[in-house]
């Protein structure tokens, strides 16, 4: 009995040793220095601006302050309330949102330009970059996400 005793005392002993040798300031190996893009949040103006468009209304956006609508292939800036991009691409004359994509219109919900890779391939214009920039320009918002998100494009 006394064996066994003076074993567990030695396991115990010998556990505690790894278990400070392991919470010593070792120096991490791995480390992941990604950093998450988040999407830009909305001004005060563009909130303002969006709630005050009537349900179903589709209106040139000139100030460049949507935060839902559509961008024409030619950088004309379109916008709706949110869940209304189908009745705005009726405005269009497209049936479906599928259809204005297909035709080179890029999707603007919730801030983030969906770039249509559901669909197919579409390249975006330099007209449509043109008002993208205006847009992060004159909102003072980051194009980081957007970028990011462009480069993601490029690689499917």
């Amino acid at each position: 009995m006394a064996d066994l005793e003076k074993k567990s005392f030695n396991f115990d002993k010998l556990f505690k040793m790894a278990h400070q040798d392991s919470a010593s300031n070792t120096p991490c190996l791995f480390t992941t220095n990604k950093r998450l893009i988040h999407k830009p949040n909305p001004t005060s103006s563009m909130l303002i601006y969006n709630n005050g468009l009537s349900e179903g209304e589709c209106v040139v956006d000139e100030c460049l302050l949507s935060i839902h609508g559509w961008l024409t292939p030619d950088g004309e800036l379109f916008s709706c309330r949110w869940q209304q991009h189908t009745k705005a691409v009726n405005f269009f004359g497209f049936d479906t949102e599928r259809d204005a994509i297909v035709a080179g219109y890029i999707k603007l919900s919730n801030m983030k330009w969906q770039l249509g890779r559901q669909y197919r391939h579409s390249s975006v214009t330099e007209a449509q970059i043109k008002t993208i920039d205006l847009w992060h320009e004159r909102n003072k918002l980051s194009r980081e996400y957007f970028l990011n998100d462009l480069g993601k494009k490029g690689k499917e």
